[in-house]
């Protein structure tokens, strides 16, 4: 019973994280000719491997911001968009906590215009 208690408060706060990363994440249109820089910030509650990609409409992977280990708390990565054609783009977030209980894996679509 313990156990299913603690999924479930895993899954709440996996579930406030999701909020809180997708609000940091633009998703109006960016244009790379102005040398705008997309900026994604996400918190994470507990000690985690996360992986932060871009991929484009196709599902290949453009760029990798963040495939490492994270202590517990908040952080922002910016990923220029210059050296890329404009189009349908996508960032994958996944966070596997040490404990290994609740895995988070977002996807969010955003455009970058030329």
């Amino acid at each position: 019973m313990i156990t299913d208690r603690k999924r479930l408060a895993d899954r709440v706060v996996i579930a406030a994280v999701i909020t809180m990363f997708l609000s940091g994440c633009r998703s109006s249109p960016v244009s790379p000719s102005s040398g705008t820089d997309m900026n994604v910030s996400y918190n994470i509650p507990n000690r985690s491997h996360v992986t932060l990609t871009v991929s484009n409409s196709y599902h290949t992977i453009m760029s990798t911001l963040v495939d490492t280990t994270e202590n517990a708390g908040s952080y922002r990565i910016t990923w220029s968009t210059a050296a890329y054609p404009s189009g349908v783009y996508f960032y994958r977030f996944i966070a596997i906590p040490e404990s290994g209980r609740a895995v988070m894996d977002i996807s969010k679509k955003f455009i970058v215009s030329g």
